[in-house]
């Protein structure tokens, strides 16, 4: 599977679909106020993060990484004043990250704290994601694995996987981030 994952990866690299090295994609200003979240995907494990611009940047062109960029999947702010914190965790027994606006770690992982602030509206049952053009806000939605690793993906698309399927359990939509 391993072999799988990175030969789609090295196609997509080269049809240009995928890129590793960060300045190829990030030239955009980023908006005052605003944190951007970025997706990346380790090509040896599959597994993907939810970043920074720097932990992004880092990851994907480092010497050797295995790390390379999806997408920007939208701002969170940066001012308590303006949401409600969002919060990542980290299992180190399974190399997982977690991300929820409860402040409370889920069993086994540890808090590396706030990474942003998201909108304080209450996430509708059908909320806007990425694929809307009209929406100001876009949703996370987060699957978790059900075979294999364990662990979480999250995505701004919900058309990325729908309702799950038996790789990948709908949770739902978590928090918010700004579209621009």
């Amino acid at each position: 599977m391993k072999n799988f994952i990175k030969l789609s990866f090295a196609l997509l690299l080269t049809l240009g679909i995928y890129s590793n090295s960060f300045g190829q994609w990030w030239t955009e200003p980023v908006p005052a106020g605003k944190i951007p979240i970025h997706r990346i995907v380790n090509t040896s494990t599959g597994r993907h993060l939810l970043c920074s611009t720097l932990e992004a940047k880092n990851l994907t062109t480092s010497s050797g990484t295995s790390w390379i960029y999806e997408a920007k999947l939208g701002y969170l702010r940066d001012n308590s004043a303006l949401g409600i914190p969002v919060y990542r965790f980290y299992r180190h027994a399974s190399k997982a990250h977690f991300f929820s606006t409860n402040s409370t770690p889920p069993s086994g992982y540890v808090s590396e704290g706030v990474i942003g602030y998201t909108s304080t509206d209450p996430i509708p049952a059908n909320p806007c994601d990425a694929d809307s053009m009209v929406c100001t806000k876009v949703a996370v939605f987060r699957y978790a694995r059900l075979t294999g690793w364990s662990g979480h993906v999250y995505t701004n698309r919900y058309s990325e996987l729908g309702a799950g399927n038996s790789t990948w359990l709908y949770e739902g939509p978590v928090f918010w981030l700004d579209a621009f």
